[in-house]
């Protein structure tokens, strides 16, 4: 629930006003005005957050108290305040909070009267998990220090043991195994929770550049099925093929395409195949059978793929990092 306060004084006249010539007359004078600082309670009824939502997107409120001058009525309850999303800043995938700032346009009142709308964010219902600041008026989604804190003495923790258990500082590629297996996220996708059975094997794989992250999300989406220009990226890194150089492009990858040089490599390898017209076709669905495991550039990994079709995001994250799940 929001408490927007009033900027500046509103004006209405009553809506019940008599009906006879002199009482109209008397009725139109009379003002109703709301003092800067007038909180006025509203509950959402749609939801926006700082993951999904973009500069223009219009908020809806209802109020849910009526507000009162001089023991009158002038803002009932079951009133739609409309506004507008100004800005918002992402949070970030492994530091950082949301932002989200909101301008209020329009107050529409239960007998169809509309009027400007001016105010800021005063304060949020007490259950709410995100902060306001009062000042700007920004709304901040909840932070996690207390998960930090947690993953940095897990880290801590984990280099000790192996230090000790090595007698030598860990490589930082065993650290990071260990905590995946631990259940701390090195990664952050909000929908990959700590009790996923692909949660260590995602984890290992995003880190390493295996696991095809997308820029404009926080999703893992295990279930999402693996393309073959996914694969082809994720195989040659696996292998540790050079992919710096630019790539000459073809009919259906052209050099612009993000797994461009990685296609080019699986071609040049003979490890994936293409249609009878020679097209790599990046963008549909992987199946083992588009791999040459006997071309491959080192021992194929393991695969195990627990029905027919194509290789899901989860699988393989498994088969690249030998982390499988136990159902």
């Amino acid at each position: 629930m929001l408490w927007p306060a009033l900027a500046g004084a509103q004006t209405e006249p009553a809506p019940d006003a008599p009906s006879s010539s002199a009482q109209s007359a008397a009725a139109e004078a009379e003002v109703y005005v709301l003092e800067p600082g007038t909180r006025i309670p509203l509950a959402m009824i749609n939801s926006v957050s700082t993951k999904n939502s973009a500069v223009g997107d219009r908020i809806y409120l209802e109020t849910v108290f009526p507000i009162l001058v001089n023991g009158r009525i002038v803002i009932p309850p079951g009133s739609y305040v409309a506004g507008t999303v100004t800005n918002v800043k992402r949070p970030g995938r492994v530091k950082g909070r949301g932002e989200l700032y909101v301008r209020f346009d329009s107050l529409t009142l239960p007998n169809g009267v509309t009027r400007d709308f001016r105010a800021r964010i005063g304060s949020l219902d007490g259950r709410a998990s995100e902060d306001l600041d009062r000042q700007e008026g920004t709304i901040k989604s909840e932070g996690n220090k207390s998960g930090d804190a947690r993953n940095v003495g897990e880290a801590a923790a984990t280099i000790a043991a192996l230090e000790m258990e090595t007698g030598r500082r860990p490589e930082a590629a065993a650290v990071q195994w260990e905590l995946a297996r631990a259940g701390v996220p090195l990664v952050w996708f909000d929908d990959l929770p700590l009790n996923d059975p692909s949660f260590a094997a995602i984890q290992v794989a995003a880190l390493r550049g295996l696991y095809p992250v997308s820029d404009s999300d926080l999703h893992a989406a295990p279930e999402a099925m693996v393309t073959r220009g996914e694969a082809a990226q994720a195989l040659a890194l696996f292998y540790g093929i050079d992919l710096s150089r630019p790539a000459a492009g073809r009919i259906d990858v052209p050099t612009l395409h993000p797994y461009a040089r990685a296609i080019e490599a699986a071609l040049e390898g003979g490890w994936m195949r293409v249609d009878h017209r020679n097209w790599f076709h990046p963008d549909i669905p992987f199946y083992l059978s588009d791999l040459d495991e006997k071309r491959l550039p080192g021992p194929a990994p393991e695969w195990r793929l627990r029905r027919s079709g194509p290789v899901l995001r989860r699988e393989l994250a498994e088969a690249l990092t030998g982390l499988f799940s136990i159902k």
